[in-house]
């Protein structure tokens, strides 16, 4: 799939644009299976499709485009299997239905293998035999291990809430009894022993039953034109699979997995020999702590309840942890992990299960002697070569999501080898039987490019990366291309040897750019604050839009930013508005004095999260001056209304103690202690959802910009949360941000021709115009 060409690169183009998952391969990369979605802005409305690409003459064709399908996942990788596919279908019920086909003939093919009694995803399968998977999938339970139906809830006669504890909410919901968990099940061939013999002893599960067939008369798929017999009834006939009945190893423990928020198929995983998952210390409270325990549940047989579930006490690694992987015999697993409790954003360390059957024998790979590990980077995911010889992980490095391996058994190791050589960040990926790689990449002017990395004749990775698919054609349909990214080093405020204490800052120009012309700048400050700017695509802050508006976009990554070394990521505990801040003004300074195509007489500083943290200290102090303007997204208003967060320990951390024992530290680097300083025009953006940072935030930052007499304006989603999401919303907040931006560097405003009016409350001149209406008379004394 490819895009056509368009005039210009839009914010109405940029959410419209089709946006399509990594993929999932088949044992050669030969087809890969993937979803899309698109919004069309004349209808208003979402589509959602699941495709098969054939990598050799990159044709796409439709399996289906029923909204509720999703997660197609292969059965199985290898040749026996893998010209079928299982897909999860969502169903008015609360329920999920599972279909197995043949992807090429989706709409004759597929059948219901089985129906899980509430909303799953995150699907993982793994073979266990000839006509034997076993699968496991993500969804939530009640307190009593039964699976949570929403459309089944008794209807309650109270809205109160009543809490003794922490969490109260989290991220955009009030939390109740309910818990994330994992179920396990096994999906069989009819015509096998073991199949039969269930069949035999448990009955025809994938029978359909009156509700059943209610629920597929009542979803049946609609057909769009090219996939026209799509209506007829899912489960006319009993395919050779069937789903077994399903179990929830995670009841009755007190475990909760995947770890909310943002938690999903990076906390688990299934072999052969059993299941894997990461979950908080059920003894400590999940808001003040981020501990976490990597646990094995042994599962002989996946067709029956396994209770049993082990773990290993990791002694001083007492952080969180991530990416349990089995290798592919089932014998080993590696997984990431943490040394510090309460820091999210500690180093990620690699560690191996050597043997499942004795779960404490525990190897930790580029360690070191203080315990800190001796690679320099932080390593967010893990795969297993296919012969289990490697292992591979991506990581931040210098403003790229990068790919690295090194050998499994080799505990002498320093640092890994980097594998990809691109103008690309790896988005994902999947080590093929053969020892290539499948590679899902990104970047700043590309949405989405599945490539192909080789192997040399030694068995190393060349740098012969052969792109199969690419989404628009390196950012050429939609009129980017990687000539405007660049990117300049800026000497900053000494925080770190690894670069010469030099700071990266990405450069993003207009497609049109002249460099004998100068433009005004877009200054963008990343949220975290222990993130960065990668060379990566997003439909949330994508800098290209920005630049295709006329603007240079510069996008620092300060004190604090991952990917420069692990001690760079530290530096801004205790630094909110020190380090990081003296960096941005060396970044600003050094446009100003040496990039000659910039005017900074015309720039506009925005942020998000820190970001707009930043935006309101910069206005208490002499940077903020010197912008035009000023956009803070969700930004902290003041540290003290941090208390009202969900995860409090990341406040106590970064602030390097509580409030009631570090008020200091808290109120060092407080934008409220500044606000008599405020003068810069500022677009406030905050949204009712965020339980992050909350609301009363944006709020307060608005109410001081009014009462001071500061050009101001509030846009407020009250069904967003720390991100803006809706596409409509989304336009919405593009072309005020943009309007805003344009508005104070003397650019015309934005054509708005796709979305309502807004709501707009201006009572001061509502109450001018009524004042021209009421006669005033002088009081006569009698």
């Amino acid at each position: 799939m490819t895009l056509k060409s368009t005039a210009r690169f839009t914010p109405e183009t940029l959410l419209s644009t089709p946006r399509r998952d990594t993929g999932a391969p088949n044992h050669d990369a030969s087809k890969i299976l993937y979803s899309v979605t698109s919004y069309s802005f004349q209808k208003h409305e979402q589509s959602s499709e699941l495709r098969l690409l054939d990598a050799k003459t990159n044709e796409s064709k439709l399996v289906t485009d029923d909204k509720e399908a999703s997660n197609p996942t292969w059965l199985g990788r290898d040749e026996s299997d893998n010209g079928l596919a299982v897909v999860l279908r969502g169903t008015e019920k609360g329920k999920t239905q599972v279909l197995i086909g043949e992807p090429q003939r989706w709409s004759d093919s597929h059948y219901l293998a089985g129906t899980i009694p509430s909303k799953v995803s995150d699907l993982k399968i793994t073979k266990l035999g000839e006509g034997y998977y076993g699968f496991a999938v993500s969804t939530t339970a009640n307190p009593d291990g039964s699976l949570y139906n929403a459309v089944e809830q008794p209807k309650r006669h109270t809205t109160a809430r009543l809490y003794n504890s922490l969490y109260v909410r989290h991220w955009d919901k009030y939390l109740d009894k309910t818990t994330q968990s994992i179920v396990y099940g096994a999906f069989l061939r009819r015509d096998t022993e073991r199949g039969t013999s269930y069949l035999q002893k448990h009955g025809e599960p994938a029978k359909k039953t009156e509700e059943d067939a209610d629920a597929c008369a009542e979803d049946s798929p609609q057909a769009s034109s090219s996939d026209k017999s799509a209506k007829k009834t899912v489960n006319e006939v009993a395919g050779p699979y069937f789903m077994t009945h399903t179990h929830n190893p995670l009841k009755g423990t007190g475990l909760e997995s995947p770890i909310p928020h943002g938690g999903g198929m990076d906390h688990f995983d299934i072999s052969k020999t059993g299941l894997t998952f990461v979950a908080k210390e059920p003894s400590l409270n999940p808001a003040l702590h981020t501990k976490c325990n990597i646990y094995y549940a042994p599962i002989s047989d996946f067709l029956e309840f396994s209770p049993e579930i082990q773990t290993v006490n990791m002694g001083q690694i007492a952080g969180a942890m991530s990416s349990p992987v089995f290798s592919n015999n089932g014998s080993q697993i590696a997984f990431l992990a943490q040394q510090e409790d309460g820091y999210e954003s500690d180093k990620n360390q690699l560690f191996v299960m050597r043997d499942v059957s004795r779960p404490s024998l525990i190897t930790h790979l580029l360690s070191s002697a203080d315990g800190k590990g001796s690679w320099n980077r932080s390593p967010d995911s893990i795969q297993w070569s296919s012969d289990d010889k490697a292992l591979y992980l991506t990581a931040d490095n210098k403003g790229q999501k990068d790919l690295f391996f090194l050998p499994a058994d080799a505990t002498d190791v320093k640092e890994p080898t980097l594998a990809t050589f691109q103008t690309e960040s790896i988005a994902g990926f999947k080590p093929l039987r053969d020892g290539r790689l499948y590679l899902a990449m990104t970047s700043l002017v590309e949405s989405s490019n599945y490539t192909i990395l080789e192997r040399n004749a030694d068995g190393g990775h060349s740098q012969d990366q052969r792109s199969i698919s690419s989404m628009t054609c390196a950012g050429e349909s939609l009129g980017l291309s990687f000539s405007q990214v660049g990117s300049i080093w800026v000497p900053g405020a000494g925080a770190n040897p690894e670069t010469k204490d030099k700071i990266h800052c990405w450069v993003v120009r207009p497609s049109d750019f002249n460099p004998r012309k100068r433009y005004p700048v877009a200054f963008l400050v990343h949220g975290g604050p222990q993130g960065a700017w990668d060379n990566g695509w997003s439909t949330r802050w994508n800098p290209a839009v920005f630049a295709e508006q006329g603007y240079v976009v510069v996008a620092p990554n300060p004190t604090g930013s991952t990917g420069y070394g692990q001690s760079f990521t530290d530096a801004i505990q205790d630094q909110w508005g020190g380090l990081p801040y003296q960096d941005l003004v060396h970044v600003y300074n050094y446009l100003a004095s040496e990039v000659k195509y910039v005017d900074m007489d015309r720039a506009v500083a925005l942020g998000a999260s820190y970001g707009g943290y930043m935006m309101n200290w910069m206005q208490g102090h002499d940077l903020g001056r010197k912008f035009k303007a000023l956009v803070c997204h969700d930004g902290v208003f003041s540290t003290q209304y941090a208390l009202s967060t969900d995860e409090l320990y990341f406040n106590h951390h970064d602030f390097d103690g509580e409030w009631s024992t570090h008020k200091d530290k808290w109120l060092k680097w407080d934008p409220m202690q500044y606000t008599q300083n405020w003068k810069t025009p500022e677009l406030i953006i905050h949204n009712d959802l965020d339980y992050r940072l909350a609301v009363t935030d944006g709020l307060a930052a608005f109410n001081i910009l009014q009462t001071q007499g500061v050009e101001s304006q509030l846009l407020n989603f009250p069904d967003e949360n720390h991100f803006v999401l809706n596409p409509e919303n989304s336009l919405k907040w593009h072309q005020t941000v943009i309007n805003w931006m344009n508005k104070h560097v003397g650019m015309p405003p934005m054509t708005e021709d796709v979305v309502e009016q807004e709501i707009t409350c201006d009572r001061a001149k509502s109450m001018e115009t009524d004042a021209r209406r009421i006669r005033t008379v002088v009081r006569e004394d009698r």
